[in-house]
């Protein structure tokens, strides 16, 4: 009878061991700071309305910084919430060229950073902690020219703004009510992102409630690389269940032809040259070891048994289907914990399940037998990949 109830034991440990975790995966491949391409110095030179301002060239294109734009008849407008800079036109500011030369190339950085002419959301480079754009997304304020002897790029400024009149306006994630209106409104905006080498647009329907000033987009998803969004009208819904449009965005086709442009494409694929590169350095930095520990954490279910939650990303180049790994609990006082056949390590499992490479996953396993843990280390001791081939 005694050695039946220890079989008995040990296979209700064996089963309470493996512990099947559950996932939320979430994209993590982008960080802010992360170097995604060069700015390198250009022998062509940039001009506002005739006069030299610094210049770099990235992907083939003149990018000047934002700030120098203040000495050039420009109001450069800071929204803290938003994260985002609007270029304003000031005629009455007098112009003060910057005589100074870039001093050299620069790095350029991931910034979620957007800068915005009007309606349009502008192309936005962060070179070293600095904020630039194309020269030539200048040319909705004007016209470009082109020096071919000397080599000289222009824009000649000849309008003050571009702006629809729209009532709102997207900024980052957030609709911004630029005019009083009545009643809640339907609004119709688009979203362009990067995703297996083209541009993606999605149309998406949002609702803006009357007494919310600064709405979130609830329904702001995309696949791939976030690349700007555009509204295209809003309105109330008709007897149709369509939406009828108060006002429609004029400067919509021209915003959809811009954001579907060559250099979205080309700066769609430096970021995702970046992401590769430094996912390179982070499996590097984890040791060659496909998955990195993000955070861990210890909490309790309905009758107190702890629950060890672990965050874990791939930074391999393949897909993961299932892991296993060595949970170790300890007690407040640090001492280690062990369950009633004396083992002090928690194995767990989490199987049919699917890590892309850049993505991270939030896993739970039940400690039973562990009563006692407040805090745990844990160790991923083997990785399955969708191709067959396992790490160990």
């Amino acid at each position: 009878m005694k050695v039946k109830l220890l079989s008995l034991f040990f296979l209700f440990y064996i089963l309470t061991s493996y512990n099947i975790g559950y996932a939320s995966e979430s994209y993590d491949g982008l960080h802010v700071g992360d170097v995604i391409g060069d700015a390198v110095v250009s022998d062509i030179s940039a001009t506002i309305n005739g006069v030299f301002i610094p210049s770099l060239n990235v992907q083939g294109r003149l990018v000047v910084f934002v700030k120098d734009l203040n000495n050039y008849g420009f109001d450069i407008v800071w929204d803290d919430n938003g994260k985002d800079l609007d270029i304003n036109r000031n005629l009455s500011k007098t112009i003060t060229p910057i005589s100074v030369p870039i001093k050299g190339n620069g790095k350029i950085l991931y910034s979620a950073y957007k800068v915005h002419i009007g309606d349009r959301e502008l192309l936005t480079y962060n070179i070293d902690g600095q904020v630039a754009i194309c020269l030539e997304d200048l040319d909705v304020l004007g016209s470009l020219t082109w020096d071919d002897k000397n080599k000289i790029l222009g824009v000649n400024l000849e309008n003050t703004s571009y702006d629809a009149g729209m009532s709102y306006s997207i900024r980052g994630k957030y609709i911004v009510r630029k005019k009083d209106i009545e009643g809640s409104k339907i609004i119709n905006y688009s979203i362009a992102s990067f995703y297996d080498g083209s541009i993606v647009l999605k149309e998406i329907t949002e609702m803006v409630w009357n007494n919310d000033k600064r709405p979130q987009l609830q329904n702001y998803n995309y696949d791939g690389v976030f690349l700007g969004s555009i509204i295209k009208n809003y309105g109330n819904y008709d007897n149709n269940g369509k939406v009828k449009s108060d006002q429609t965005n004029s400067n919509y086709e021209r915003e959809i032809k811009y954001l579907s442009s060559q250099k979205f494409i080309d700066y769609g694929n430096m970021l995702i040259s970046g992401i590769e590169k430094n996912r390179q350095t982070e499996y590097a930095n984890n040791g060659y070891k496909p998955l990195k520990i993000q955070g861990k954490s210890i909490t309790y279910n309905a009758i107190g048994v702890p629950e060890a939650n672990v965050v874990l990303k791939n930074v391999s180049d393949k897909t993961i289907d299932a892991i296993k790994v060595r949970i170790y609990p300890y007690d407040t006082y640090d001492n280690r914990v062990y369950n009633f056949g004396g083992e002090g390590t928690f194995k767990g499992i989490a199987q049919r399940i699917n890590i892309d490479p850049n993505y991270r996953d939030a896993y739970t396993w039940t400690l039973n037998l562990f009563d006692n843990a407040t805090k745990f280390n844990v160790e991923v001791y083997s990785v399955h990949f969708t191709d067959g081939t396992t790490w160990e």
